[in-house]
């Protein structure tokens, strides 16, 4: 197929100006398998708190539920990097490291919950036994 066919079916919207230099270049993208035709590349896992993958968000969701959370310790980390496609996506032996990583996590955070639920009842349990006498 010549450039002026491809362009009419193909991209007749778009200028003509580029056109010709456009194709080439993603026809070879296309051949050496670069740009936007490169293989999918792993989300990272973790960067900073307001940038965690998709995988991370869910085994960190899963494991601060009381219900989730009770049946994922009964788990080894093969099986629950089997339970989901997303987990997947990493090798086993990095989600492994990151499973522990998340247990530990979620661990300090349920204690500094429970900490912070504790002071709160105590704050209140003085409060009305200072009301009351």
């Amino acid at each position: 197929m010549k450039f002026d066919e491809i362009r009419r079916v193909y991209a007749e919207r778009y200028p003509r100006s580029n056109f010709r230099e456009n194709l080439k270049r993603l026809l070879l993208h296309f051949q050496n398998g670069t740009g936007d035709f490169s293989p999918e590349k792993t989300e990272q896992w973790y960067t900073s708190p307001g940038n965690v993958s998709k995988a991370y968000s869910l085994l960190f969701s899963l494991y601060m539920d009381a219900t989730y959370s009770n049946v994922l310790e009964q788990m080894t980390a093969e099986q629950i990097w089997r339970s989901h496609e997303i987990f997947q996506l990493y090798t086993l032996e990095d989600f492994t490291i990151y499973n522990k990583r998340m247990v530990d996590l979620t661990n300090k955070r349920k204690n500094l919950t429970c900490r912070c639920c504790v002071t709160k009842v105590l704050y209140v349990r003085l409060r009305t036994f200072n009301q009351t006498t």
